[in-house]
C-alpha cells in the first residue's frame, strides 16, 4: 500500500517517484525478514495508492502500522508511506478509511 499526501501539492513526476523508492524500500526490508517472499512476487503484486492529507496524518498512520506488525517506511520528507507487503485484511485494519489516490 502506497499513502501519498495530497497537502504537499508535488508534481506527478516527484510523486511517482518517491512512491517507486518506497516500494522498493518495502520490497527490500520484507526480504530481510520474510524469506519467502517469492509468492508475493509471483503473485502480481498489487500497489494500491491512497489520499493522505496531512503530516499528523501519515505520521498516525505509520505508527498505527508499526503498533499491530506491520512494516512501514515512511520517506525523509514524510509525503510518502509505504505499508507492507502483507495481506490485505492486515493492511485494511490501518487505511480502511482512505480514498484512492
Amino acid at each position: 500500500m502506497i499513502c501519498i499526501r495530497t497537502d504537499l501539492k508535488l508534481s506527478s513526476q516527484e510523486m511517482l517517484q518517491k512512491a517507486a523508492r518506497i516500494v522498493i524500500r518495502c520490497i527490500s526490508e520484507a526480504k530481510k525478514v520474510d524469506p519467502n517472499l517469492r509468492a508475493y512476487l509471483c503473485s502480481g503484486c498489487a500497489k494500491i495508492s491512497l489520499k493522505v492529507n496531512s503530516e499528523d496524518q501519515i505520521d498516525r498512520l505509520a505508527s498505527h502500522a508499526s503498533e499491530i506488525g506491520l512494516l512501514s517506511i515512511l520517506d525523509q520528507d514524510k509525503a510518502v508511506l509505504g505499508i507492507g507487503p502483507a495481506k490485505a485484511e492486515e493492511i485494511d485494519k490501518v487505511t480502511r478509511k482512505l480514498k484512492l489516490f
